[in-house]
């Protein structure tokens, strides 16, 4: 039982992954982000669907909206409107012309190890360089990473209220939301299935 929506909670963690790669280009943050929304989307349905047929056998069992009402209850205000957000902005890339996510691009600057060549020759020097401290263990390096702001434009005006106040703080870190959404999601999925056992 849920399996579909426990497969869709491994896919955004997949896709949770393919966002922590150094560089990614515009094209392919994009890519993941669209597909980690698609997944995070899907998880919600497929919980909702098999909920119902649950329900056709078992009909004294709580709905699932009941069920998610619990869970959403217990999130803090920022996990809940992550979690809201992020499953809002889904639809208004599916269902809209508009793009719904505007990334913001900047560098980082990140220490990490001094990478040493294979040569044994070159190692040897490397390493009496470094000893001698003309060479440092560590190199600092320019890592690109992104922010997000939302499209606030929406006919509901709650949706619009909602995405307007998350814009508020200004942007997001991709990273950090698509790692709270990951959570929340795998969260959902374990809520449900204690519900339902």
């Amino acid at each position: 039982m849920f399996e579909k929506a426990q497969q869709k909670v491994r896919e955004a963690g997949v896709f949770v992954g393919d966002l922590h790669r150094d560089n990614l280009s515009s094209d392919q943050l994009a890519a993941y982000w669209s597909a980690l929304l698609d997944a995070g989307y899907m998880v919600t349905e497929a919980l909702e669907a098999e909920v119902d047929l649950l329900l056709k056998k078992q009909p004294t069992k709580p709905t699932y909206h009941s069920v998610f009402a619990g869970w959403h209850q217990t999130l803090t205000p920022a996990d809940a409107e992550v979690f809201e957000v992020l499953q809002k902005v889904r639809g208004v890339e599916v269902h809209t012309t508009n793009t719904s996510t505007t990334f913001v691009t900047r560098v980082d600057e990140q220490r990490k190890p001094r990478d040493v060549p294979n040569d044994s020759t070159l190692r040897a020097i490397y390493a009496s360089y470094m000893a001698m401290g003309m060479l440092a263990h560590q190199v600092t390096v320019g890592v690109l990473t992104y922010e997000f702001i939302v499209n606030a434009t929406h006919r509901d005006p709650k949706v619009q209220a909602l995405l307007t106040r998350f814009n508020q703080g200004g942007a997001r870190t991709v990273l950090g939301a698509a790692t709270d959404y990951a959570k929340l999601l795998t969260g959902l999925v374990a809520h449900v299935v204690a519900v339902y056992k």
